[in-house]
């Protein structure tokens, strides 16, 4: 029987699984080596297909964050030797190319990388990982020492690289996990290395206007929460980039209740 290194997760939020492009493209992809996980946070399931018996689906109502899902499957694969754990949101587009690619840079990896990421679009063909942390958080960032980020969806993570800490942190259950985790992977002398192939995400915090008061203000509570954790000296240049997020907002008439929020975190009193 071949060795399992390598497991997919797929963490699926109120969507019938059927309707989760990311599951129907790794089901249709997945082989003997490799193992699937699908992490359910709906209050009720939303298992409408018939898996293989090697899948393992997780009903998890409480929904307390991606970071729980992802803990889960990182322990998972740590219980059963797996080296490698990529991670998908349910409305990652995934060409039926990527599987081979990703699957030949894993056989040829070298030692010292701590992820593999590929390219990753919104639908308007704007490329939205990976990215450098400090650009996308600052207005002027002089510092010399930028950190390479990407969005949790196609991230593949070597498991082996972190021992048994624990590798998502429950401070950002959702927003800004994915800076927290790239932040500490360049502190702990970790490369990313990345893949030339492109996936298409549904960004749920790519326009303001459409998301819902709650998305936004957990969005910006949990940016503000990263900057004071990670990043405290430089407060002042993220206020600096508030202050212009604002003005953007006002000019494309984004809803008032939001314009009020971001001026209380600007003034930080973002609970």
């Amino acid at each position: 029987m071949t060795k399992v290194k390598h497991a997919f997760l797929v963490v699926i939020y109120n969507r019938p699984a059927s309707n989760c492009v990311a599951l129907t493209a790794v089901l249709e992809n997945l082989n003997d080596s490799q193992k699937l996980v699908i992490y359910d946070n709906s209050v009720q399931s939303q298992m409408d297909i018939k898996l293989p018996e090697t899948v393992v689906y997780k009903h998890d109502s409480r929904n307390k964050g991606l970071f729980t899902a992802y803990n889960y499957a990182v322990d998972l694969c740590r219980d059963l030797k797996i080296k490698w754990l990529t991670i998908f949101d349910q409305d990652t587009c995934i060409p039926s190319a990527y599987f081979k690619i990703l699957n030949e840079k894993l056989t040829h990896q070298a030692n010292g990388v701590g992820c593999i990421v590929p390219n990753v679009y919104i639908e308007k063909g704007k490329k939205i990982s990976p990215f450098i942390i400090e650009n996308n958080l600052f207005l002027f960032n002089k510092n010399s020492n930028k950190t390479l980020g990407a969005i949790n969806s196609g991230c593949t993570i070597n498991i082996n690289a972190f021992d048994n800490t624990r590798i998502f942190s429950p401070s950002f259950p959702l927003d800004f996990l994915d800076y927290d985790f790239f932040w500490k992977l360049k502190r702990n002398n970790l490369k990313v290395s990345c893949i030339h192939i492109n996936l298409v995400q549904e960004l749920s915090v790519s326009d303001y206007k459409t998301m819902t008061d709650r998305r936004f203000c957990s969005f910006i509570c949990s940016e503000r929460k990263f900057i004071m954790k990670r990043y405290p000296q430089m407060l002042l240049q993220y206020k600096l980039k508030m202050i212009v997020r604002l003005l953007n907002m006002v000019l494309k008439n984004v809803q008032i209740s939001k314009i009020k929020f971001a001026v209380k975190a600007l003034r930080g009193k973002c609970v």
